[in-house]
């Protein structure tokens, strides 16, 4: 009955917080007068459980440095499913355009791409200060957009919720952290007028380094069990007497 009442709760809270959303999106659009809003927000949508499900880390975890890490992960999170809802829409506008012979509005194809890239070095720049802050603090992180149903009252030394834990997506995060600025900095020099095997030998270089920075990292903040992240803290770490 319990788990049935939460999961009212919750869906009334998904489906007010889906309206707030459109009604933004709505003020915008009356405000502005761009339609392409409407392509745009099924984008952030995309990231809005992940962003919820920081602001919940950053509240509930007793332990202000995990917190601030993983909270800050869990944004990051949100921001690379952005940008991975609008690289969908981008892939849905080609093949469309493909199929029927029609190119895409140019606005809304720009506003997709905005937002992609947007999403992508969001995700970078959050994504490697929460690494760095992860490595330093040594704090293996596991995260996902369900991560209050999984851990239910665990930060409270509780029982764990009923959610079965899926897959850690702050390997997402991590991966594109890195290759991100690698693969940019590899396509500015691939478009620089010199040799094409120094462009390909210097691409290969930054494949290789990508590669062994995520096996180093990976080893060290990147948990295989919700448990090896979020164990409930030891007084010394809550500045408990």
């Amino acid at each position: 009955m319990i788990h049935r009442q939460s999961q009212v709760v919750f869906n009334r809270k998904t489906v007010l917080e889906l309206a707030g959303l459109l009604l933004v999106g709505l003020a915008l659009f009356l405000a502005t007068g761009h339609p392409w809003l409407g392509v745009v927000l099924p984008s952030l949508r995309a990231g809005w459980r992940s962003l919820r499900t920081a602001a919940w880390v950053f509240s509930a975890d007793p332990d202000r440095r995990r917190a601030v890490i993983g909270g800050v992960f869990c944004l990051a999170l949100g921001c690379w499913k952005v940008a991975a809802m609008s690289a969908t829409t981008v892939l849905v506008m080609v093949v469309v355009a493909k199929a029927t012979g029609q190119l895409p509005r140019m606005e809304r194809f720009a506003a997709v791409m905005i937002t992609l890239t947007g999403g992508i070095v969001l995700t970078s720049l959050i994504g490697l200060l929460a690494a760095i802050g992860a490595r330093a603090a040594r704090i293996r992180l596991w995260i996902h957009p369900a991560l209050p149903e999984i851990l239910g009252d665990v930060l409270k030394g509780g029982d764990s919720g009923t959610v079965q834990p899926g897959f850690n997506q702050a390997i997402f995060v991590l991966i594109t952290s890195l290759a991100t600025p690698a693969l940019a900095a590899a396509g500015y020099i691939l478009i620089q007028p010199g040799s094409v095997l120094r462009a390909m030998l210097v691409f290969g270089l930054m494949v290789v380094l990508v590669i062994g920075s995520y096996g180093c990292l990976a080893r060290r903040i990147i948990a295989d069990h919700p448990s090896q992240c979020w164990g409930r803290p030891g007084k010394e770490e809550v500045g408990e007497p």
